[in-house]
């Protein structure tokens, strides 16, 4: 036999568990309208930011002022995509980090650890996109929210409403017609829901593959060592997507221009303004490509007054042509490029000079080759000297131990004996002859053969005696 339940418990864990669900969408749409109302806020500052820098950044790079600032835009744009970074993070559950260079030390090495760096520009192609799709959905998202909580409280509200609500062809101005109304909230709040999803889902992702840079992608390498390393940025695919999507939107307006009935081509200056990313694309594209010669540096800049000034004259002509006033702003471009040119270039505005610098140049470079054969000839003889040194060495020490003059030769018939050196005598008597030893007689045999004593030290003496002795 069961026992009831006391208290109600059972049914009231059951109403809990057929609302889990229901709660739980629930708090997931109000995640995502507060990530999409965030990203709104976001978008509208990351507009200012990237406007602004780069407008300053493109007027000022011609000077000497522009390169700082350049640098501190692209800094701000490191703290403007932090706070998207933390939005994201919030909705995903996981951080989304990116690594970044550390700052360098004075302008060259700010600019190179700034500008220098991939993420940065990752950074403003999210601050570019996100400027458009935030505002976007973050617009479309409070506007499906407000319109949902319109219809389900028009019931309690319609009285105060002077007209009625309109609804196209429908007025609802009666207690019956505004909960007929009413009950077309549920409906319009699931596709809400629907859309709030996709729209969250698909920012977060392109937040996270831009905003988080390849800090996955080496996470999971290092925990799986043998995996196939990832992939890195191409920049000639990174170029040609950027050429299809200029002209998927270029084509885009046409249509779109096509189909609102034709009038004045509007589109020209969609295109003017999609063009000039592409151009800069393209700009960098070849400057970094450039070979490093003398020169590389007036190059770009050549190339980069070229496009701003290509710019210009297409604004003129689209606004009506009349006095050619981009004719001013080249002026002011020209001036710092001529003196860009003047200084790279300065040894060539005197022929004779440089035709003496570089005879000079060869000189010292023949000469010092020169020295240096010389030097590396004496360093090998240096070298050799002591083998040589060693050699003669063992050959004397080898020659005294060999017999001095083997046999005693008979002195030749018809000569004369010396006479005999008196024995005795040393240091004091050296003005006295010292008998030399002589043979045996001829019928005496041959006489057994000497030695020369002494040890290496006294090799040299041992061959003196030797030769007299002979």
């Amino acid at each position: 036999m069961t026992r009831p339940p006391r208290h109600g418990i059972v049914p009231i864990m059951q109403s809990d568990a057929s609302t889990a669900p229901v709660r739980a969408v629930l708090t997931r749409a109000a995640r995502e309208t507060a990530y999409l109302t965030i990203g709104l806020l976001t978008s509208s500052l990351a507009l200012t930011v990237w406007v602004v820098g780069v407008s300053l950044s493109l007027s000022l790079i011609v000077f000497v002022v522009g390169l700082p600032v350049a640098a501190g835009t692209a800094i701000a744009f490191r703290w403007t995509a932090e706070l998207d970074r933390r939005n994201a993070a919030r909705l995903l559950g996981r951080p989304v980090r990116a690594r970044y260079r550390e700052l360098g030390h004075g302008l060259r090495g700010l600019l190179g650890s700034t500008l220098g760096d991939p993420q940065t520009w990752r950074d403003l192609a999210w601050l570019v996109l996100h400027s458009v799709l935030g505002f976007v959905f973050g617009c479309l998202a409070l506007g499906l929210v407000f319109t949902v909580a319109g219809l389900a409280t028009l019931p309690a509200r319609y009285w105060s409403l002077p007209a009625g609500a309109q609804f196209g062809i429908w007025n609802a101005d009666d207690l019956w017609e505004a909960f007929a109304v009413a009950s077309l909230a549920l409906p319009l709040a699931a596709l809400t829901i629907v859309a709030l999803r996709g729209m969250a889902l698909a920012e977060c992702a392109l937040a996270a593959s831009l905003l988080g840079g390849d800090d996955d992608a080496v996470q999971s390498t290092e925990a799986m060592p043998h995996a196939a390393p990832a992939r890195r940025f191409d920049p000639d695919v990174a170029l040609s997507l950027h050429v299809a999507v200029t002209a998927l939107v270029a084509l885009v307006m046409a249509v779109i221009w096509i189909g609102s009935g034709g009038g004045t081509f509007w589109p020209a200056w969609v295109w003017l303004g999609i063009a000039a990313p592409l151009g800069i694309h393209v700009l960098v594209r070849r400057a970094r490509r450039a070979p490093a010669v003398r020169g590389r540096s007036v190059r770009v800049h050549a190339e980069a007054v070229a496009l701003i000034l290509g710019w210009l004259s297409i604004v003129w002509a689209l606004a009506g042509g009349g006095t050619f006033w981009p004719f001013w702003p080249g002026l002011g471009l020209a001036i710092p490029l001529a003196v860009h040119a003047l200084i790279v270039f300065r040894d060539r505005l005197n022929p004779a000079r440089e035709r003496e610098l570089s005879e000079r140049v060869d000189e010292l470079t023949r000469t010092r080759r020169g020295a240096l054969d010389v030097q590396a000839a004496g360093a090998a003889a240096h070298r050799a000297r002591p083998a040589r040194r060693r050699a003669g060495a063992a050959g004397l020490a080898q020659h005294a131990r060999r017999p001095c003059g083997g046999t005693t030769r008979r002195p030749p018939r018809g000569r004369r004996a010396r006479a005999p050196r008196p024995r005795g005598g040393g240091r004091r008597d050296r003005g006295v002859a010292r008998p030399r030893p002589r043979h045996r007689a001829a019928g005496a045999g041959r006489p057994r053969p000497q030695r020369c004593r002494g040890g290496a030290r006294s090799a040299r003496a041992d061959a003196r005696r030797c030769r007299g002795a002979r």
